[in-house]
């Protein structure tokens, strides 16, 4: 109640600490413009991912741009470098949406995507991770567990409402794994039928669920 500065992230108000004399350093800084936000990072997994999809042309490199392991060589990154700008970037407006409902700093969820998937939304190679924010079982766990809020909005979506007003500690395990599984499912924008056999509203989705993620795991912290 002491606080007269401006609205402050997520954590502090979680922990009862005032953020730093001089403000938050800049990586947990939410800017007042998406553009703010833009990167033109030459992200390789996120380049080979766009040759492999047929997003780049890449047919003048040697083997197509790719590298016999499945990663991007040299002129694969080059011939995708315009894609990955554009493709690292798709996600700028909604993230800054999100931080400001949420209080999550906009610029920690985009370091999150580019460290976890590099802007892909898929699973990594039959990985049990996926997502944006490459979301585990164990995550979910977390994420249900101590963020009572988001579990009582997602869990109606997957369980009964009287099953959800037990709280998620009072429900059979077997419900807990549903929804955990569900959860995880929520998050992957894997897709065979899907242009690029991604799900762009489904990676859209999954940004808020990432970021309800977080305060969970600050709350447990």
């Amino acid at each position: 109640s002491q606080w007269q500065g401006g609205a402050s992230a997520t954590c502090a108000e979680t922990w009862g600490a005032f953020p730093p004399v001089g403000g938050a350093p800049e990586w947990l800084s939410t800017p007042t413009e998406s553009q703010q936000l833009s990167s033109d990072i030459p992200y390789t997994y996120l380049a080979a991912n766009l040759i492999r999809q047929g997003v780049v042309d890449a047919s003048s490199c040697a083997d197509g741009g790719l590298t016999p392991e499945g990663g991007v060589n040299q002129c694969g990154l080059e011939a995708a470098r315009p894609a990955v700008t554009q493709w690292q970037n798709q996600f700028d407006e909604l993230i800054l949406t999100t931080a400001q409902q949420t209080a999550v700093p906009a610029r920690l969820l985009k370091n999150l995507f580019a460290r976890e998937s590099q802007f892909w939304p898929g699973s990594f190679q039959g990985m049990d991770d996926t997502g944006l924010g490459q979301l585990t079982e164990n995550g979910a766990d977390t994420t249900l567990f101590w963020n009572s809020s988001f579990f009582e909005q997602f869990c109606p979506f997957v369980l009964s409402e009287e099953t959800c007003g037990n709280g998620y500690v009072n429900i059979k395990e077997e419900e807990r794994a549903e929804l955990r599984r569900a959860l995880v499912g929520s998050v992957n924008a894997t897709c065979e039928n899907c242009p690029l056999r991604i799900d762009l509203p489904q990676a859209n989705y999954s940004v808020g669920v990432f970021a309800h993620s977080m305060i969970a795991n600050c709350e447990q912290t």
